[in-house]
């Protein structure tokens, strides 16, 4: 039986120039990811009705660049992603390397509804 196409605002929202309206996302997988983009680039205190969303990965950025940041980052985002989206994936594996101006994070995760395992890189740079 084919998967349902789910119809959500794309992240980061966009204009579908084609159609003349706000872009959706109909790919379940790209729209998880998209989720996860969500809340590792949100930060705690930026969404007004929920002060507690986000992870706060561009924050760190700032930080002094050594293992010690990545190792928090590691487990900020391991935490972040386990509470906000425990529901729609299981978090495997958070890889977070230091890199002069650059964070590279590697999350290993299963999507629960088709127990299919993902990979997401994401480099946030100054």
């Amino acid at each position: 039986m084919p998967a349902q196409p789910i119809y959500s605002i794309r992240y980061p929202v966009g204009v579908d120039t084609a159609l003349g309206r706000i872009a959706v996302e109909t790919n379940y997988a790209k729209h998880v990811e998209q989720m996860i983009l969500q809340v590792l680039l949100t930060n705690p205190g930026e969404r007004p009705h929920r002060p507690d969303f986000g992870c706060g990965v561009r924050r760190l950025l700032f930080a002094p660049n050594d293992p010690t940041l990545a190792t928090l980052t590691q487990v900020t985002v391991y935490q972040a992603l386990t509470r906000w989206l425990g529901s729609v994936i299981e978090v495997g594996a958070v890889e977070v390397q230091a890199l002069e101006s650059t964070l590279a994070v590697t999350v290993r995760y299963v999507l629960k509804a088709r127990m299919e395992r993902r990979i997401l890189n994401i480099e946030v740079t100054r």
